[in-house]
């Protein structure tokens, strides 16, 4: 019978500590080994060699991997690569069974310094959540077609109006607004914030007024919300236009049966935060490369299946979805991990966070 007896050897390799020191379940060498389902571990099974395409090849290091999976079948699982030249040149590259083209990076990355090699990003919904230093305080997402700014960003001014057809009874002042949101086989899956008011006083002798979109913001919307009110407190969503068409005429008298439209800062954009993790079906996210007031902050998106629409991508901040972790206390955020042990870690310079 043999002195003692193997039972696990789950402590992995360790190559450090005297032989002689080391606990029962580790051993000083693990070659080609895994102990993925075994207690005492199984032959690694290896792994195959992938050809890159010449955009990525050309380069003169790869600096961010991921595996991305699209959908619940693990065998349509997807190979992410970024390939950079100096400090000025970059190239993201997209695998599925072979290379797809080039896929163009939303905004411009900044490359200088560590920025090249400090993405971060998260598959989650069937699209990548991307996390990087570019020209814009965004956060970036895949889609599944195209790199885009996440959520949609407010309009830059408030809709014009004028007085439309005579005859009519159109009287009382009346509050404008518009937001800009994206359709999918006619389901809106994104929306943002609303555009400053407009205030709107008809001449009381026409039909309707004559109500023209603010400028378009160039994040793929394909539509356009127009909102009313007549006490400038209670909006109503009255319409939806493709931004192809530029104008809505209103000839309502009253809004009272119309849609409610959606809070106010229920539809914020998400910053350029610096890492991302995701616990209970939402996106969460830690640090800012743009402003030094959220270094320490972590927050998080509703819900994905709550209500709303493009819940992944929109900052709920009217009910405070964040936590600022000592703000300048103990330096900024380092690192955010995965849910492990009962929460979510956040790392700082000098301190370590645990989320529950």
């Amino acid at each position: 019978m043999p002195d003692f007896t193997i039972g696990s050897l789950r402590g992995g390799m360790n190559n450090s500590d005297p032989a002689i020191s080391l606990p029962d379940d580790q051993c000083i060498l693990a070659q080609n080994v895994e102990f993925l389902s075994s207690m005492l571990g199984e032959r690694r099974l290896g792994t195959t060699a992938i050809s890159l395409p010449a955009f990525l090849s050309s380069k003169d290091r790869i600096t961010f991997m991921l595996r991305h999976l699209p959908t619940s079948d693990d065998t349509a699982s997807e190979f992410w690569a970024l390939g950079i030249t100096g400090t000025t040149t970059a190239s993201l590259g997209r695998k599925t069974a072979t290379w797809q083209s080039e896929v163009t990076i939303s905004d411009t990355p900044v490359l200088t310094g560590l920025h090249q090699y400090t993405w971060n990003a998260v598959s989650l919904h069937g699209k990548i959540h991307f996390a990087y230093k570019s020209n814009v305080d965004r956060l970036h997402v895949w889609d599944g077609t195209t790199m885009r700014r996440s959520g949609v960003k407010a309009p830059a001014a408030a809709p014009t109006a004028a007085n439309n057809g005579v005859g009519g009874s159109y009287t009382g002042t009346r509050y404008f607004r518009v937001r800009y949101t994206e359709q999918v086989s006619g389901t809106t899956v994104r929306r943002g914030e609303p555009s400053a008011v407009l205030t709107f006083v008809p001449v009381g002798t026409n039909s309707g007024a004559i109500v023209t979109k603010p400028a378009t913001i160039s994040e793929g919307e394909t539509h356009w919300e127009l909102e009313a009110s007549t006490d400038n407190a209670n909006f109503y969503r009255i319409a939806t236009t493709v931004v192809g068409t530029a104008t809505y005429t209103d000839t309502a008298a009253s809004y009272l049966l119309g849609t409610v439209s959606e809070d106010i800062e229920d539809y914020a954009t998400i910053g350029s935060a610096k890492y991302l993790s995701h616990d209970d079906d939402r996106l969460v996210w830690a640090g800012s490369y743009e402003n030094d007031d959220y270094a320490s902050r972590v927050g998080w998106t509703p819900v994905f299946g709550a209500s709303g629409v493009g819940n992944d991508e929109r900052f709920e901040t009217d009910t405070d979805p964040f936590k600022d972790l000592d703000t300048y206390e103990d330096g900024a955020v380092t690192g955010l991990s995965a849910p492990m042990f009962g929460g979510i870690w956040v790392f700082k310079q000098s301190a370590i966070y645990k989320l529950t």
